[in-house]
C-alpha cells in the first residue's frame, strides 16, 4: 500500500492537465498513487493521461456528476489513509507532499494540512496568500472566510469519511471545512507550495455573485448556532462583515452602525464608503481582490517575492506541455 493517495479530478481542463500531472510526478515524496478521475469531460483527457507511462497513475472515467461527487468517488477507491488534493490546472511545488507528509509524522493529532499559495494568470503572479495561520485562527475565521487552500490540502481519510465526505454543492470544500470546524485540527505549512491558475471565466460578475451566494448559504446553519453567540454578538461586527462580503451591503451598514465606536475602526469606515458604490463597481472592488494585489505589489521587490517569481518561471519552463 502506498503512503499517500493523490486525487486529481478532471472536468474539461485538458489544456493544462499535462502541467498538473508533471508537477505531481516531480514530487520529492514519491510513494503515492495518483488517481485521475474524469468527471464526464468532453475534451478527451484520457489522451493526455495515456502519454504518461508512470505506474503510479490510475485513470478512471465516470458520468458527469460534479466535483463533490468526483472527490467522494476518489475517496472510496483510495488505498491510503492520507489523501492529497490536486487541481487539474494548478502547479505543485516539488516539496509540497514531503512537507505536508512530514507534518503528519511530526504532529499525529493533526487532521488537515493546508499551505500558502500564489495565484497566477498568463504566466504572471498576481498575488499570494501567505497569511500566518494557526489552528485557532483557521477555526475562528471559518465562519467568515475560508483560508484553507483546497487544491493544496492533505488530510486523513478517516476524518473526511467520519464527517460524511463532500457534499455535491458549489464550494463543496467550504461546506466540508465548516462541518469539521469543531471536530478537526488544522495546520498550515507556512510556505507557498501551490501555484493556482486563474481563468478568465472565474472572475466574471456572474460567477462572483454565484460564489457569494453559495458562501452565504453554507454559513447560514453555523452562523446562528448558539455555540457561536459570542462570535455573532461581538458588536455586530461579524454580522456586518458577513453581509458586506457575501450578502446585502446595505444591511451590513446597519450592523456596523449598531455601535458608533465601530467607526473608529478604519476598515469599517472604508467598508461603509465602498458599500455606497453602485452594485457593478462594488462587486468589482471585491472580486478583483485589490487588497491582496496591493499587498503583493507593495512587497514586489522584497527578497522572498523575487525568489518566488524565479521559482515560478523555472517551473513554468520545466513543465511545459
Amino acid at each position: 500500500m502506498k503512503y499517500l493517495s493523490v486525487l486529481l479530478p478532471v472536468y474539461n481542463s485538458s489544456k493544462f492537465l499535462s502541467q498538473a500531472i508533471n508537477s505531481v510526478l516531480r514530487q520529492t515524496f514519491s510513494d503515492f498513487e495518483l488517481l485521475i478521475i474524469d468527471d464526464g469531460s468532453t475534451d478527451n483527457p484520457d489522451k493526455i493521461v495515456s502519454e504518461f507511462k508512470d505506474k503510479r497513475i490510475k485513470f478512471f472515467k465516470k458520468k458527469h456528476t460534479g466535483t463533490g461527487d468526483t472527490l467522494n468517488y476518489g475517496l472510496n477507491i483510495a488505498e491510503s489513509e492520507l489523501i492529497a488534493i490536486v487541481n487539474s490546472d494548478d502547479i505543485n511545488l516539488q516539496e509540497r507532499f514531503e512537507m505536508q507528509f512530514n507534518t503528519f509524522a511530526k504532529y499525529s493529532f493533526i487532521d488537515v494540512v493546508t499551505c500558502w499559495y500564489a495565484l497566477f494568470k498568463s504566466n504572471r503572479i498576481f498575488y499570494v496568500l501567505d497569511k500566518k495561520m494557526n489552528t485557532k485562527f483557521i477555526k475562528d475565521s471559518l465562519l467568515l472566510h475560508n483560508y484553507i487552500n483546497q487544491p493544496g490540502v492533505m488530510f486523513k481519510k478517516k476524518t473526511i469519511l467520519d464527517a460524511g465526505m463532500y457534499e455535491n454543492v458549489h464550494f463543496e470544500d467550504y461546506a466540508l471545512w465548516l462541518k469539521l470546524r469543531d471536530k478537526a485540527n488544522f495546520y498550515n505549512v507556512e510556505k507557498i507550495l501551490v501555484f493556482k491558475r486563474e481563468h478568465d471565466n472565474s472572475t466574471t460578475s456572474v460567477n462572483y455573485i454565484k460564489n457569494r451566494e453559495a458562501t452565504y448559504k453554507h454559513q447560514e446553519k453555523y452562523f446562528y448556532n448558539k455555540v457561536d453567540d459570542k462570535f455573532r454578538e461581538k458588536n455586530y461586527l461579524n454580522l456586518g462583515w458577513r453581509e458586506f462580503f457575501y450578502g446585502n451591503k446595505n444591511i451590513s451598514r446597519r450592523y456596523f452602525c449598531k455601535k458608533y465606536s465601530n467607526f473608529l475602526n478604519l476598515k469599517i469606515v472604508i467598508a461603509c464608503i465602498i458599500s455606497y458604490l453602485p452594485e457593478k463597481f462594488f462587486y468589482k472592488v471585491l472580486k478583483e481582490n485589490f487588497i491582496q494585489k496591493i499587498s503583493y505589489y507593495l512587497k514586489y521587490y522584497c527578497k522572498s517575492y523575487r525568489e518566488l517569481r524565479i521559482v515560478f518561471k523555472k517551473y513554468i519552463n520545466e513543465i511545459k506541455d
